[in-house]
């Protein structure tokens, strides 16, 4: 989600968007911050941990922590005073640097920046955003009205923005107007689109000035910050986190309760060890025995991002009433993804509980369905819970008193939510792990609101806790079970540190199989084997609104492709993008986006390849719009290996752009580097005449040592005589056919299966990687499925498939 800030006339009042969370914050917890850092930031006009762009002057140093640039083909650009860059594009002759660069390194230590940016409080010229999902900044009134250059009417550095969400902001100004106040996002990306000029300083992760240029003016907020000290700072080195509970002491790291005076028998609806892969009244998919946290084999399941353990519905509770869920779990590496801890209720739903965490940076999130009825929505309970020592083993438990909810972390209270109405009136089951990528050990469920101190009991492990049988749902029996061992105070926390090597998954895994994908000469191959690899799937349908392919954009129909076809190991989303179709990205980025995550983040978890397909037949006219587009892509999931990107799907030459390949590769080049800021994944380009005229990008290829060319063709139009021409190219450049039909180039006629498996035999012989298209139950012959199938989301069964269904069935069975 890109945050959006437009300029319009500065008013008195500043409407800042705000969750109902609270952070225990009381007036005489407040204090002016105590970090040297508050003064060393109105020194400079930017500060990134990481990169930066920029296309304006700046009257102050800047400090960038990666690689400092701006564009080929820009002005001249002066910085003042003695900055930090710790790399220089090639474009460096670009940037003149007043008094020079320092020879001595960074300035700030992040993690310092991050605390205080976790820790400030509104006051009346700083306002604190925690980002929120569905959330636009449209009318942001920071800005004045006034076309001169004259920095009293600019703000002048009285305001102050501070982001702790990891969402992009994105500054976008109206009519040549400048965004005055200063900004501290450290978790998040900035983007400077359309002319502007920054009057405060911008401190954020990385920084892209991505319209026509931006002066930066560093005139930055330099008053006095007020400091939450009970408020969650970033990841330190202590064991246990520095909140302070509201009614209680934290309790300290060598200190445990006296005794436990938690009664189970009421209160226990089960407890799920997680020590086996079998786990009495649960279904286990793919998680692999590993050791818990105190060495104990097994004594924990590890999750790939693909496994998970589905429990009854008793066990998610009901209706309105209190409940807690507690958790024992270690992060792995989750490649910027958010992994699943807990959750009540299917995939898609607006579930009662969904607890998640992203352990590269350290934050815990909690989603939830909030209201009833016409009025229930799912909405985000906490975005910003940071969470210390991230990739060690941390009990995590969420309580739920019928009006609060209460996250905490090893035993300690992180943060509260007031007067939370949650829509729970349908039974779901719970599901552990799911997209968890990690360990996760004892889950336990209280029918109850578990106090503060026995939270805590249970964290020092003096409370024992019945075991499985308590998973059905009944009273725990009178009998006490066989307790499961007390973890000494001394040994709270991991012991073992080793990861764990799972075991490959049940399910076909083409992903775990091939890895990522590079090319070789002319070939596509395995990272891993270093083989020819061979993809094989479906492309879905447009997925512009209204369009009716939409509704396959679904979780279950990749589970479909995934789990009921041998040969398939591959998903196509192609996104609209074009004015001249309705629905399309251009009119409705949030929703088309949306499709194309679900789909991206279903193939993450099923291990199939995902093409993000640029759905376009004109893409130069917006290259600005497919660049900003595939670096967040690039960004978000550029990491994964099922990745590919597909930059232009079909150039047309009656299209206003045209079709030439100059233009083709120019507007590639420019979308490709934005990529690459993120990512070395594959990428595929479209070639002239609906991507059928290879032999152009083989006389002038682009220079990029992992990209592939794409090919089209449709069987009962095109045969012999095209597959010819491509074959002349295909020991030369590497050739990825991202749509194929059975049937005339216009989508609809007859199956020519001949035609058909000619062709597929060709391909077959030179390892290339295809997509039927289309996965679409549209009235005409290229489609997979039947007008009106039953069911969207699959396994369908024969009655439901079109002719070419039938065809593309057998090639992928």
């Amino acid at each position: 989600m890109v945050f959006l800030l437009k300029a319009f006339a500065l008013i008195s009042t500043v409407v800042v968007g705000r969750s109902n969370t609270t952070w225990l914050r009381a007036s005489s917890r407040l204090a002016a911050c105590e970090t040297s850092v508050v003064k060393e930031f109105s020194k400079f006009a930017l500060v990134t941990k990481n990169n930066a762009v920029i296309k304006g002057n700046a009257d102050k140093p800047v400090a960038v922590g990666g690689e400092l640039s701006t564009v080929e083909d820009w002005n001249q650009v002066t910085v003042a005073g003695t900055s930090y860059v710790g790399s220089l594009h090639a474009t460096n002759n670009k940037i003149t640097f007043a008094e020079g660069l320092a020879a001595d390194g960074f300035p700030f230590d992040w993690e310092e920046v991050e605390a205080l940016a976790s820790k400030i409080a509104p006051s009346t010229n700083v306002h604190v955003i925690e980002q929120q999902a569905d959330q636009v900044f449209d009318n942001f009134d920071f800005l004045d009205a006034s076309d001169e250059h004259s920095k009293s009417n600019r703000n002048d550095g009285q305001t102050l923005v501070v982001f702790t969400g990891t969402e992009d902001v994105r500054i976008s100004p109206v009519w040549g107007r400048c965004f005055g106040p200063s900004i501290i996002a450290p978790f998040a990306r900035v983007l400077a689109s359309d002319w502007c000029s920054v009057e405060g300083y911008i401190i954020a992760e990385s920084y892209d000035a991505n319209g026509i240029g931006q002066n930066l003016r560093g005139e930055g907020y330099g008053q006095e910050l007020l400091c939450d000290r009970e408020k969650t700072i970033a990841p330190t080195a202590s064991p246990a986190p520095s909140v302070a509970p509201v009614s209680a002491p934290t309790p300290s790291p060598t200190a445990s309760p006296t005794g436990c005076d938690l009664s189970f028998d009421d209160a226990l609806v089960a407890h799920v060890p997680l020590s086996r892969a079998d786990i009495a009244g649960c279904d286990v998919v793919g998680g692999t025995p590993v050791a818990d946290r105190l060495g104990v084999t097994p004594g924990a399941l590890y999750f790939g991002g693909s496994g998970y353990v589905e429990c009854p519905e008793h066990m998610a509770l009901d209706g309105n009433s209190s409940r807690s869920y507690c958790a024992w779990a270690r992060a792995g590496v989750s490649n910027r993804f958010w992994n699943g801890l807990l959750r009540t209720g299917a995939e898609g739903e607006c579930t009662l509980f969904d607890l998640r965490y992203r352990p590269e940076l350290g934050r815990l999130r909690l989603d939830g369905s909030r209201g009833s009825g016409s009025t229930s929505a799912c909405k985000s309970i906490f975005r910003s819970v940071s969470v210390p020592d991230p990739y060690d083993w941390h009990f995590f438990c969420v309580t739920y008193d019928g009006a609060d909810v209460v996250v905490y972390v090893d035993g300690a209270l992180f943060a509260r939510s007031e007067g939370v109405a949650l829509d729970t009136s349908t039974q779901n089951p719970l599901l552990i792990g799911r997209r968890w990528t990690g360990s996760i050990s004892d889950v336990t469920i209280f029918s109850g609101n578990l106090a503060e101190k026995h939270v805590a009991q249970l964290y020092a492990g003096v409370c024992e806790v019945p075991a499985a049988p308590s998973l059905r749902p009944t009273a725990v029996p009178a009998a006490a079970p066989t307790p499961s061992p007390t973890v000494p105070p001394s040994t709270r926390g991991p012991t073992s540190t080793s990861e764990p090597t799972p075991s490959p998954p049940a399910k076909k895994n083409p992903v775990a199989a091939y890895g990522a994908l590079k090319v070789e000469g002319s070939k596509i191959v395995s990272v891993k084997t270093g083989e020819p690899a061979q993809l094989r799937g479906m492309s879905l349908f447009w997925s512009n609104d209204g369009w009716g392919g939409e509704k396959f954009y679904d979780r279950g129909v990749v589970e479909t492709l995934a789990t009921e076809f041998e040969r398939a190991n591959l998903v196509r989303a192609a996104m609209g993008t074009d004015p001249e179709h309705s629905g399309s990205y251009y009119y409705s980025p949030a929703s088309n986006r949306a499709k194309v995550e679900t789909v991206v983040e279903a193939a993450i978890e099923f291990g199939m390849y995902v093409v993000i397909d640029w759905h376009s037949h004109d893409a130069q006219a917006r290259t600005a719009a497919a660049a900003d587009f595939f670096r967040d892509m690039a960004q978000k999931y550029g990491g994964f290996p099922n990745v590919i990107f597909e930059v232009y799907n079909e150039p047309d030459p009656q299209g206003d752009q045209g079709d030439d390949w100059p233009s083709i590769k120019a507007y590639a080049i420019e979308v490709i580097a934005a990529i690459r800021a993120y990512s070395s994944n594959l990428v595929v380009v479209g070639t002239p005449n609906w991507s059928q005229e290879v032999g152009a990008a083989a006389g002038s290829p682009i220079d990029d040592p992992n990209v592939a060319y794409a090919f089209h063709f449709y069987a009962a139009a095109h045969k012999e005589g095209l597959r010819s021409a491509i074959a002349e190219h295909a020991t030369t450049i590497p050739l990825f056919c991202t749509e194929w039909g059975s049937v005339w180039y216009t989508g609809d006629g007859d199956v020519d299966e001949e035609s058909t498996l000619e062709w597929i035999a060709w391909m077959d012989s030179h390892s290339i990687s295809w997509a039927n298209w289309a996965l679409n139950d549209k009235n005409e012959g290229a489609s997979f499925l039947k007008p009106g199938v039953s069911t969207t989301t699959g396994p369908w069964d024969t009655s439901d498939l079109t002719p070419s269904g039938l065809l593309v069935r057998s090639l992928l069975s």
